[in-house]
């Protein structure tokens, strides 16, 4: 399955997981003075998730990355979370699910026709 999106740690620069699509990424999906994303089909990076288990560390700061056919990053919106996600106290799904968070996006894509 080739993925379009990667989530990064601005902190670690490690990848948290990836995803299929976003939805929200223009700032269109507001949750009281947030901007929800929605991270379609998303799954976690296993090196991820074993560096953050042993580190407890929280994720504040990402990175989403647009990815191209090989699945290399081609571009990245930074995106800053009000609060801590702290991963590690999850049950970190193994397969695909939708991620939500809320937070900041510095600057939105511009929309395509």
């Amino acid at each position: 399955m080739k993925y379009r999106f990667a989530v990064i740690d601005d902190e670690s620069g490690l990848t948290v997981g990836y995803c299929r699509d976003v939805v929200g990424l223009t700032g269109d999906i507001i949750v009281e003075t947030y901007e929800k994303v929605i991270f379609e089909q998303f799954v976690f990076n296993e090196e991820f998730i074993e560096n953050i288990t042993k580190t407890k560390q929280s994720v504040y700061n990402l990175y989403i990355a647009i990815l191209n056919d090989e699945e290399t990053v081609i571009g990245s919106y930074h995106y800053h979370l009000p609060e801590s996600y702290i991963i590690h106290k999850l049950n970190h799904n193994k397969g695909n699910f939708n991620l939500e968070l809320t937070g900041y996006l510095k600057r939105s894509p511009p929309l395509w026709n």
